[in-house]
């Protein structure tokens, strides 16, 4: 059995799973209002596996993340592993950023049909809307694949979450500040 590093974080190895170079929860050019994100609910899990049968769980690994999130979260990142869907809102009309899977890259497009966002283009998002909070942002960190229940009230299932670190947030995003392709 070998050893392996996964990498979070500004600065790290280029072929981590999530480099992320500038997170920051709410905004100081906005209203008061933009000015404030709201987490409830925060959790840790600790992922077991069962499958081996009564009496021999393995933890595989863990998940960190909030049942609900809203309000301006300011986002740079060069790669995401993981499944993560930003609608363009009004400052990039009809395009959104759809990413699943392990390591998208920063100028790597990602949906279809054109136009697409791409994770570069990025800069900052808005989460949940004016039905409610973002309900599935979290981070794992895993041994092995796991599929994860989906959070009350989302419909759409969560893509399965592939073993390294892998962020999930799909629900109720919209870009609030998008760059024009390089």
């Amino acid at each position: 059995m070998g050893t392996y590093a996964r990498d979070l974080g500004a600065g790290a190895i280029a072929g981590s799973d999530v480099n992320i170079q500038h997170l920051r929860f709410g905004r100081s050019d906005g209203t008061a209002a933009q000015k404030l994100v709201s987490i409830t609910n925060p959790f840790i899990q600790f992922v077991y596996d069962n499958s081996r049968g009564a009496g021999n769980n393995e933890v595989i690994g863990m998940r960190l993340g909030f049942d609900g999130i809203a309000g301006d979260v300011s986002l740079i990142a060069s790669a995401i592993s993981g499944s993560m869907l930003v609608d363009g809102g009004t400052v990039a009309p009809g395009q959104k950023l759809d990413l699943t899977g392990a390591r998208q890259t920063g100028s790597t497009p990602t949906c279809t049909p054109a136009p697409c966002l791409t994770l570069s283009q990025i800069g900052g998002i808005t989460a949940g809307d004016a039905t409610g909070p973002s309900r599935d942002m979290w981070i794992s960190v895993l041994a092995k694949p796991v599929t994860f229940k989906a959070p009350a009230g989302v419909t759409e299932a969560p893509v399965t979450a592939q073993a390294g670190v892998w962020l999930n947030w799909r629900d109720r995003l919209t870009a609030y500040n998008v760059s024009a392709p390089a």
